[in-house]
């Protein structure tokens, strides 16, 4: 829409074009005038949708200007300004069709709110003119679901649905079906009056227009879970255009499609921004195997802060990936079970129990599902601190250790710091348990999982990297030396 400004003031005017950022509503300045003929002779000429004009100016006044443009057949709106709290000035201002009556000087929020319900205005006269007695509320309604079932209306913006560069958020509401009308009644009557909605198939889509409106939404999801705690809200990103409306629409319903996956345990909002990383990607799910071994070592080490770190590694890998939750669950469930088995080898009569199984296959969310499994592995090492544990069940860890990671570049002192112990009283425990030393036990499990390597038919330096010896040539004096024959000899032999 066009404004136009009219003052004999060059200051004032320029003051009125400069207090609000008028681009960001969607409104254009078309002209101005520093005086009541002047400011006649636009408006006929120009024709702009609203004028700001001051009353007391030389020659021709503001309320003589505006009765001479509606005998000329002008149908815009006009604003009056003036220094004087008058009341014949604003009777004879609201006589000539004036929309509003602003004393000078003019304050932002007043001047932002007249220019607003002055367009209100002039949408609501051309509405009656082109569609009749249907009110503006049931127009917009409508003109929004056609658009965003993806139809083409260019009344769109004649009616200030999504004014052009004023931004734009799309709540979407869903429920249950019992709840449907309850539900839309409360989002309604916490939106502001001339807020429009759209009643799709599945849900209830708001138009959140306007940065103040937008910044409301908390107030708005606050008064709908009041009523209903099961609800589901979802806010799409920012647009700015009325053919933003159909993409951002398909944005909202890509977060309810992934409900389970975006939803947290408590209401809330489920926001575009914050998952704008996993939408509209579909990735092969994680690895089990490898999340299951980055838990054990999490396990092993008995440290809550490092688990609660990997809980929350495990919710992104999860969010986003094309799963759908069945098949999540069961992910989930794997790894439960898998945690399990290791809890039970590594520390004597521990066991997760079947509680988390059952919350887990009840979750209401992927939070909630993953929230079950980090309670049930942190009460587990709780409930086993270090304090407890004997000096059999030390060393059980370790050698657990030793054997599952053979193949690294593993040292005593690392395992130590690891699980909080020291390393010279871990040795001694460990060679009081099997009568060798770290390294010596160490190079014994090496050497018999090459064994076994070779017995497959695998080549002497490939075995040799697999079990972790620094070079080939060392893997065979060692191997030599244990087993009295080289490791090419022994896979002949084999075969």
């Amino acid at each position: 829409m066009n404004l136009m400004f009219v003052d004999d003031e060059p200051l004032v005017r320029q003051g009125l074009q400069s207090l609000v950022d008028w681009r960001a509503y969607g409104f254009t300045v078309a002209a101005e005038a520093g005086d009541g003929q002047e400011a006649l002779e636009k408006i006929l000429a120009l024709r702009p949708d609203i004028v700001l004009l001051d009353i007391k100016m030389p020659g021709l006044s503001g309320v003589e200007c505006m009765r001479r443009a509606r005998e000329a057949g002008f149908h815009g709106k006009f604003i009056l300004l003036t220094g004087y709290a008058d009341f014949e000035y604003a009777r004879d201002a609201i006589r000539c069709g004036a929309t509003d009556y602003l004393l000078k000087p003019v304050d932002e929020g007043e001047l932002l709110r007249a220019v607003l319900k002055a367009e209100e205005t002039l949408l609501l006269d051309n509405v009656v003119e082109l569609y009749g007695s249907q009110s503006l509320s049931q127009l917009r309604a409508s003109i929004l679901e056609g658009l965003l079932r993806g139809a083409v209306d260019r009344d769109a913006e004649s009616v200030g649905l999504c004014r052009r560069g004023e931004p734009f958020r799309l709540l979407l509401l869903s429920c249950r079906p019992e709840r449907a009308a309850a539900d839309r009644a409360a989002l309604c009557r916490a939106l502001p009056v001339d807020c429009p909605m759209a009643n799709m198939e599945r849900c209830t889509v708001a138009l959140l227009s306007g940065r103040e409106v937008i910044a409301a939404r908390e107030r708005v999801a606050a008064a709908v879970f009041a009523k209903d705690p099961e609800a589901g809200l979802f806010l799409s990103d920012t647009g700015t255009r009325p053919e933003d409306l159909r993409p951002r629409y398909r944005q909202t319903m890509e977060l309810l499609e992934n409900a389970w996956f975006f939803r947290s345990a408590a209401p809330a909002i489920c926001d575009a921004r914050a998952f704008a990383a996993y939408l509209g990607k579909t990735q092969p799910p994680p690895d089990r195997r490898e999340t299951a071994q980055r838990l054990f070592r999490v396990l092993d080490a008995q440290n809550l802060d490092d688990l609660d770190r990997e809980m929350e590694v495990l919710l992104s890998l999860l969010r986003g990936r094309g799963l759908n939750p069945r098949d999540t669950r069961a992910f989930l469930l794997g790894l439960y079970r898998e945690a399990n088995r290791h809890l039970r080898d590594f520390f004597s009569g521990v066991s997760l129990g079947e509680e988390g199984i059952v919350r887990i296959g009840a979750a209401a969310c992927l939070e909630e599902a993953v929230e079950a499994l980090r309670q049930a592995l942190r009460r587990v090492l709780q409930n086993s601190a270090r304090p407890d544990a004997g000096t059999a069940d030390v060393c059980r860890r370790v050698l657990h250790l030793m054997e599952t990671r053979y193949a690294q570049a593993l040292k005593l002192k690392d395992l130590a710091r690891e699980l909080g112990y020291d390393s010279a009283y871990l040795g001694k425990l460990l060679k009081a348990e099997t009568g060798l030393s770290f390294n010596a036990y160490l190079e014994r499990i090496r050497l018999e999982h090459a064994k076994a390597f070779l017995r497959q038919g695998m080549s002497v330096s490939e075995a040799a990297q697999r079990c972790g010896f620094a070079s080939v040539e060392y893997f065979s004096n060692t191997f030599r030396k244990a087993v009295g024959c080289s490791p090419s000899r022994y896979r002949a032999q084999a075969r």
